[in-house]
């Protein structure tokens, strides 16, 4: 335990608190801090997201008031990564900067590295620090100055100086340094409020600011619906999330002048096939992680504060989200968690142009249920259109209230949530007796209407009605009477399935010879290739797709459930599809024969620039680059020959 520890300054960095403690206990080195405070003499001095802060909590002095909570959230730079990480990776910092070890083998420091782009050296405002001074007698490093994004002071509109004191690259990373050293300058330069320049660091510096007491609820997962919204206001995207890329680039580098993104550090490089920009927003689905001072830009780009981009209610019309952000509620009312969110994903079954869809809502325990959107309230979550499976815990209820002869038909409807026609459909599905006795030895109550003359009457008629639709139409087959007479065979289907299934025509044996239609397609395939390659237009990658072109079928005849019954085939399929890497050494060869005829001598990189080559994927196949090197030496020793 400690005897002492400074009280910190409003927005004041953890290490600028450890910094002045370190002046006033005058240890002889940093090391001896770091043992005291943190615990560990071999640990390196993080300024932005410390660690071990456990430890530091638990030396204070008696009767102190911190908890790791503030610490963190009042003194580190972490409430500006917060809406930018999902719940996961944000337990994971927390964990570390807390000293707790995580049961998760992932280091957070592998992606901490990507949050923030630090300056070389501390950064203050010179008329903060002259209030700082008159109100505490000394100078602190701020939070708000030590962000990558902030050039500008937006409490002053002043550009921010440079320290003395290394941030990053220090040779000696176990010292604290305070801000006692800092020198002001005589002249400070203020902004113009007429260069866009200006403006726009002005603008990143207020984000900051409103992000550091971020306190407003959010969730990770609407992040990328934001982003969505907010383009296709822009004409930028359309409702299915897919963004104009090549649009957007445009216009980003028509918004932000050059020198401002090199000053950030955030250039877009044309010879990169995939910059930042085209990365940002589509890698939130998968929870990668990018520089925040990405994401400040493209919010600022869409015409919008920090504050405004997270407080705008998302529409979710908008962007084709009918059933909202989630995660919705499990209906089974025989289980634990009844109207609880515990369903995380829907999936579409259809959607029409008026934004209406149905979707399937599966909950762990095996219950699922279908409804139609879109929601108009918060309550429509809570409502079903029809049950698609019943859970083991849903089907043992539904049993044994069957089961007992005291519980009414509509009492079990009302338990379940059913309607009463519904209840004597499930009894029969879960191959229940459908006549209930009473106890008072009453009627069978199930079914009651079933056994009544009147619907007996109306049988017997549909059932005649029937024969004589299968006299007059012998030669349609099943699927053509149920199309054709759909209002009988739906009546009989519902009420008198068994009479109805008995007086159908026979199925007829649609049997396939497998073993010649494998053959026989085996041959067609290896022509179609043939066919391909041979062409003298310019190279077609050998797919499922282009062989199925080349053939003139469907390419579902080509499918796994397909194969599974021809195995030559599915052989020769294995064989002839070609990987990428494939089609690039053909379309070299192609391009080469191509220079031979247009007498062209090209060098190593026009060859290479007329392939269009993805980078990433050329750096990861060295074969590329050795067929091209061959192919250019190849044409030049001909060209060469021939003189």
């Amino acid at each position: 335990m400690i005897f002492f520890f400074p009280e910190p300054y409003p927005d004041e960095l953890l290490y600028s608190v450890c910094a002045r403690y370190a002046d006033r206990v005058q240890y002889s080195s940093g090391r001896y801090v770091l043992q005291e405070l943190f615990g560990s003499k071999c640990q390196t001095v993080i300024f932005d997201l410390p660690d071990r802060l456990s430890h530091l909590i638990s030396i204070l002095p008696k009767g102190h008031h911190y908890t790791v909570e503030q610490l963190i959230y009042n003194h580190t730079m972490l409430p500006v990564y917060v809406p930018f990480l999902n719940d996961n990776k944000l337990q994971k910092i927390l964990d570390m900067m807390k000293g707790e070890d995580s049961p998760d083998l992932v280091n957070p420091k592998k992606f901490l590295t990507k949050l923030n782009k630090y300056s070389t050296f501390f950064r203050f405002c010179p008329l903060c620090f002259q209030e700082d001074k008159q109100h505490y007698g000394e100078y602190y490093w701020h939070r708000l100055h030590n962000f990558s994004a902030v050039i500008v002071c937006p409490i002053h509109h002043v550009f921010l100086e440079n320290s003395n004191v290394f941030m990053s690259q220090r040779k000696r990373n176990y010292e604290f340094f305070s801000a006692t050293t800092v020198v002001l300058p005589d002249k400070y330069q203020f902004i113009e409020p007429t260069n866009p320049a200006h403006q726009i660091l002005l603008k990143l510096s207020q984000d900051v600011q409103w992000l550091l007491n971020f306190e407003l609820e959010f969730q990770f997962e609407s992040l990328f619906d934001r982003y969505i919204q907010f383009l296709i206001q822009l004409s930028l995207a359309n409702k299915s999330g897919t963004i104009q890329l090549k649009l957007l680039l445009k216009k980003f580098r028509n918004y932000y002048p050059q020198e401002v993104l090199k000053l950030l550090d955030c250039q877009i490089d044309d010879k990169i096939d995939e910059p930042w920009l085209f990365l940002l927003v589509p890698d939130l689905k998968q929870h990668k992680v990018h520089s925040l001072v990405y994401h400040l830009l493209l919010i600022q780009f869409l015409g919008k504060t920090a504050e405004e981009f997270f407080k705008t209610p998302l529409n979710f019309s908008a962007i084709r989200k009918p059933f909202g952000l989630g995660p919705w509620p499990c209906l089974d009312p025989t289980s634990g968690h009844y109207r609880q969110l515990t369903i995380k994903t829907y999936r579409i079954n259809r959607r029409n142009q008026q934004d209406e869809a149905t979707a399937t809502f599966r909950c762990s325990c095996g219950f699922a249920y279908a409804r139609t959107g879109p929601d108009l309230a918060p309550q429509d979550q809570y409502r079903y259109t029809r049950i698609v499976s019943y859970s083991p815990s849903w089907e043992t209820t539904f049993k044994k209230l069957w089961l007992t002869p005291t519980i009414r038909i509509r009492e079990i409807a009302i338990q379940l949530g059913l309607s009463p026609s519904n209840v004597n459909r499930c009894a029969k599905r879960f191959n229940l007796p459908l006549h209930r006795i009473t106890i008072s030895g009453e009627l069978p109550e199930t079914d009651s209407h079933l056994f009544s003359k009147e619907l007996q009457k109306k049988r017997e008629s549909y059932r005649q009605e029937w024969l004589l639709i299968r006299k007059n139409n012998p030669t349609l087959n099943r699927t053509k009477l149920q199309q054709n007479f759909r209002r009988h065979y739906s009546w009989l289907y519902k009420n008198d399935s068994d009479w109805l299934s008995e007086n159908l025509p026979l199925k007829l044996d649609n049997s396939i010879d497998w073993s010649s239609r494998d053959t026989q397609l085996m041959n067609q395939i290896i022509q179609a290739v043939s066919s391909i390659k041979s062409s003298l237009n310019s190279p077609i990658k050998i797919t499922v797709i282009a062989i199925s072109k080349e053939l003139n079928i469907s390419s579902n005849f080509l499918n796994k459930n397909y194969l599974k019954q021809m195995p030559l085939t599915a052989q020769v399929l294995r064989q002839v599809l070609e990987t990428w890497e494939d089609f690039t050494l053909r379309r070299i060869e192609w391009m080469t024969q191509c220079y031979l005829q247009e007498g062209i001598c090209p060098s190593q990189n026009q060859f290479t620039k007329k392939l269009h080559l993805n980078y990433y994927k050329r750096q990861s196949a060295s074969r590329i680059d050795d067929a091209i090197s061959q192919s250019v030496e190849f044409i030049n020793s001909h060209f060469a020959s021939r003189q």
